[in-house]
């Protein structure tokens, strides 16, 4: 990119982006440089409050939740059982733990109140706005 106004170039390359500046004689004065955040947070595993249940709800986490660029905006958790689909597909956002650790709790009245199998799937987004699958886990509801 070339800003004539700022007699700037921006070059994005890899993981970096650097700016040239020049003067108004066309002299390069000076340069900067910064490491570009490209990947998505990471977890170390997804567990859950137990399988089967014949609770009203269940709990998933992701366990130790890290970026190495950013810092983590979010964790969302999309949920729905295996009968009929994804009908009662829903995104829920986790919750901040402590200690690297996101966690969600199902209620089982937000699916249709439906026993089986639910399906939960684990995205963590950072601030820079990448994302990327953390895991995901499977609970039997009786």
């Amino acid at each position: 990119m070339y800003d004539d106004a700022n007699r700037l170039i921006e070059v994005t390359y890899n993981e970096y982006k650097i700016n040239y500046i020049y003067d108004d004689n066309g002299n390069m004065i000076r340069t900067t440089s910064a490491d570009l955040d490209t990947e998505g947070p990471t977890a170390d595993s997804i567990t859950n409050s137990g399988s089967p249940t014949t609770g009203s709800a269940f709990k998933v986490y992701a366990n130790n939740v890290v970026d190495a660029g950013s810092a983590i905006d979010k964790v969302v958790f999309p949920t729905w059982t295996v009968k009929n689909g994804q009908n009662d597909l829903i995104w829920h956002e986790g919750t901040y733990l402590g200690n690297g650790k996101w966690g969600v709790t199902i209620n089982i009245g937000d699916h249709n109140n439906e026993t089986g199998e639910y399906i939960v799937h684990i995205y963590g987004y950072d601030k820079a706005g990448n994302n990327r699958a953390l895991g995901s886990t499977k609970v039997v509801v009786l």
